[in-house]
Protein backbone atom coordinates (compact mmCIF):
# COMPACT_ATOMS: atom_id res chain seq x y z
CA UNK A 1 0.00 0.00 0.00
CA UNK A 2 3.04 2.27 -0.40
CA UNK A 3 4.59 3.88 -3.45
CA UNK A 4 8.22 2.71 -3.59
CA UNK A 5 11.21 3.03 -5.90
CA UNK A 6 14.44 1.18 -6.55
CA UNK A 7 17.67 2.47 -8.06
CA UNK A 8 19.55 -0.85 -7.92
CA UNK A 9 17.64 -3.05 -10.40
CA UNK A 10 15.04 -4.10 -7.85
CA UNK A 11 17.39 -5.43 -5.15
CA UNK A 12 15.99 -3.03 -2.54
CA UNK A 13 13.12 -0.58 -2.42
CA UNK A 14 12.56 2.67 -0.54
CA UNK A 15 9.33 4.51 0.21
CA UNK A 16 8.68 7.50 -2.01
CA UNK A 17 8.14 10.47 0.29
CA UNK A 18 7.66 10.36 4.03
CA UNK A 19 3.93 9.68 4.18
CA UNK A 20 1.28 11.88 5.74
CA UNK A 21 2.03 13.78 8.88
CA UNK A 22 5.80 13.99 8.88
CA UNK A 23 7.47 17.07 10.27
CA UNK A 24 8.38 18.44 6.86
CA UNK A 25 11.81 18.19 5.28
CA UNK A 26 14.04 15.13 5.31
CA UNK A 27 12.82 12.38 7.64
CA UNK A 28 15.70 10.23 8.93
CA UNK A 29 13.21 7.53 9.97
CA UNK A 30 11.93 6.80 6.45
CA UNK A 31 14.04 3.62 6.18
CA UNK A 32 13.25 2.58 9.77
CA UNK A 33 9.49 1.91 9.90
CA UNK A 34 8.38 5.46 10.83
CA UNK A 35 4.79 4.57 9.95
CA UNK A 36 4.63 1.10 11.61
CA UNK A 37 3.55 -0.55 8.35
CA UNK A 38 6.28 -3.09 9.15
CA UNK A 39 4.73 -3.79 12.57
CA UNK A 40 7.13 -3.11 15.44
CA UNK A 41 10.36 -3.65 13.46
CA UNK A 42 12.97 -0.91 13.91
CA UNK A 43 11.72 0.04 17.39
CA UNK A 44 13.11 -1.13 20.76
CA UNK A 45 11.01 -1.57 23.88
CA UNK A 46 12.53 -1.30 27.39
CA UNK A 47 9.44 -2.58 29.23
CA UNK A 48 5.67 -2.79 29.02
CA UNK A 49 4.18 -3.86 25.70
CA UNK A 50 4.51 -2.64 22.12
CA UNK A 51 2.19 -4.04 19.48
CA UNK A 52 0.86 -3.16 16.05
CA UNK A 53 -2.80 -2.15 15.75
CA UNK A 54 -4.44 -3.24 12.50
CA UNK A 55 -7.99 -2.15 13.34
CA UNK A 56 -10.02 -0.33 15.97
CA UNK A 57 -9.53 3.02 17.64
CA UNK A 58 -5.73 2.64 17.91
CA UNK A 59 -5.31 2.46 14.13
CA UNK A 60 -4.35 5.99 13.06
CA UNK A 61 -3.09 5.81 9.43
CA UNK A 62 -2.89 3.15 6.71
CA UNK A 63 -2.78 -0.56 7.65
CA UNK A 64 -0.92 -0.43 11.00
CA UNK A 65 -0.05 1.87 13.90
CA UNK A 66 2.23 1.28 16.89
CA UNK A 67 0.67 0.91 20.36
CA UNK A 68 2.81 1.36 23.49
CA UNK A 69 1.42 0.32 26.88
CA UNK A 70 3.76 0.98 29.79
CA UNK A 71 3.57 -0.98 33.02
CA UNK A 72 5.94 1.22 35.08
CA UNK A 73 7.78 4.54 35.18
CA UNK A 74 10.69 5.20 32.78
CA UNK A 75 9.81 2.52 30.23
CA UNK A 76 10.60 3.53 26.65
CA UNK A 77 9.90 2.77 23.04
CA UNK A 78 12.80 3.98 20.89
CA UNK A 79 13.46 4.23 17.17
CA UNK A 80 16.64 2.87 15.64
CA UNK A 81 19.66 5.07 16.49
CA UNK A 82 20.60 7.05 13.38
CA UNK A 83 24.07 8.43 12.69
CA UNK A 84 23.80 12.19 12.27
CA UNK A 85 24.34 13.11 8.62
CA UNK A 86 27.10 15.64 7.95
CA UNK A 87 24.60 18.25 6.74
CA UNK A 88 22.55 18.05 9.95
CA UNK A 89 25.42 18.57 12.43
CA UNK A 90 24.61 21.70 14.46
CA UNK A 91 21.40 22.28 12.45
CA UNK A 92 17.87 22.75 13.78
CA UNK A 93 15.87 19.54 13.92
CA UNK A 94 12.37 18.42 14.75
CA UNK A 95 10.71 15.28 16.05
CA UNK A 96 7.01 14.52 15.76
CA UNK A 97 4.43 11.73 15.74
CA UNK A 98 0.69 11.51 15.56
CA UNK A 99 -0.65 10.24 18.89
CA UNK A 100 -3.88 9.16 20.50
CA UNK A 101 -4.12 8.27 24.23
CA UNK A 102 -6.25 8.55 27.36
CA UNK A 103 -3.07 8.92 29.47
CA UNK A 104 -1.20 12.10 30.35
CA UNK A 105 1.91 10.21 31.44
CA UNK A 106 4.02 10.00 28.28
CA UNK A 107 6.72 12.26 26.86
CA UNK A 108 8.10 12.51 23.32
CA UNK A 109 11.89 12.82 23.42
CA UNK A 110 14.90 13.19 21.16
CA UNK A 111 17.73 11.18 22.72
CA UNK A 112 21.40 10.85 21.71
CA UNK A 113 22.12 7.75 23.79
CA UNK A 114 23.28 9.81 26.79
CA UNK A 115 21.32 13.06 26.84
CA UNK A 116 17.73 14.07 26.22
CA UNK A 117 18.07 16.80 23.57
CA UNK A 118 14.40 17.80 23.67
CA UNK A 119 11.16 16.58 25.16
CA UNK A 120 7.48 17.40 25.12
CA UNK A 121 4.63 16.08 27.24
CA UNK A 122 2.06 14.18 25.18
CA UNK A 123 -1.37 15.42 26.34
CA UNK A 124 -4.55 13.38 26.62
CA UNK A 125 -5.79 13.03 23.04
CA UNK A 126 -9.18 11.36 23.10
CA UNK A 127 -10.62 12.62 19.83
CA UNK A 128 -8.87 12.70 16.49
CA UNK A 129 -5.17 11.79 16.56
CA UNK A 130 -2.97 14.86 17.01
CA UNK A 131 0.59 15.59 15.93
CA UNK A 132 2.88 16.37 18.86
CA UNK A 133 6.26 17.87 17.97
CA UNK A 134 9.41 19.21 19.57
CA UNK A 135 12.44 21.07 18.24
CA UNK A 136 16.13 20.55 19.01
CA UNK A 137 19.65 21.18 17.70
CA UNK A 138 21.49 18.21 16.20
CA UNK A 139 24.77 17.40 18.00
CA UNK A 140 28.01 17.69 16.04
CA UNK A 141 28.60 13.92 16.21
CA UNK A 142 27.05 10.64 17.25
CA UNK A 143 23.52 9.36 16.84
CA UNK A 144 19.97 10.44 17.59
CA UNK A 145 16.77 8.55 18.13
CA UNK A 146 13.14 9.40 18.72
CA UNK A 147 11.70 7.86 21.86
CA UNK A 148 8.62 7.92 24.05
CA UNK A 149 9.07 7.54 27.81
CA UNK A 150 6.41 6.68 30.40
CA UNK A 151 5.88 8.55 33.65
CA UNK A 152 3.84 5.71 35.24
CA UNK A 153 1.85 2.56 34.51
CA UNK A 154 -0.22 4.24 31.79
CA UNK A 155 -2.93 3.41 29.27
CA UNK A 156 -2.33 2.63 25.58
CA UNK A 157 -0.54 5.22 23.48
CA UNK A 158 -1.23 4.83 19.76
CA UNK A 159 1.40 6.40 17.49
CA UNK A 160 1.95 6.73 13.75
CA UNK A 161 3.78 8.65 11.01
CA UNK A 162 6.75 9.71 13.10
CA UNK A 163 9.35 12.22 11.93
CA UNK A 164 12.92 12.82 13.08
CA UNK A 165 14.88 15.15 10.87
CA UNK A 166 15.38 18.61 9.59
CA UNK A 167 13.26 21.60 10.41
CA UNK A 168 12.12 23.53 7.39
CA UNK A 169 12.98 27.19 7.80
CA UNK A 170 10.96 29.70 5.86
CA UNK A 171 12.45 32.98 4.77
CA UNK A 172 10.24 35.98 4.13
CA UNK A 173 11.43 38.84 2.03
CA UNK A 174 9.02 41.27 3.61
CA UNK A 175 6.85 40.85 6.69
CA UNK A 176 3.75 42.74 7.75
CA UNK A 177 1.99 42.86 11.10
CA UNK A 178 -1.60 41.77 10.58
Amino acid sequence: SKLTFSNDSGASFKNLGSGGGGGGGINLLVDFNFDFEGGTAGWTLSGGAFTAATSGTNLIFDAQSGVFNSSATAQTISSTAITIPEGFKGANGSAACYFKTAASDYKLQVYDGTNVLAERLIPVISGAPTKVATSFVFPSSGTVRLRVISQSDAADLAMDNCHLGETIQLQLSQASLV
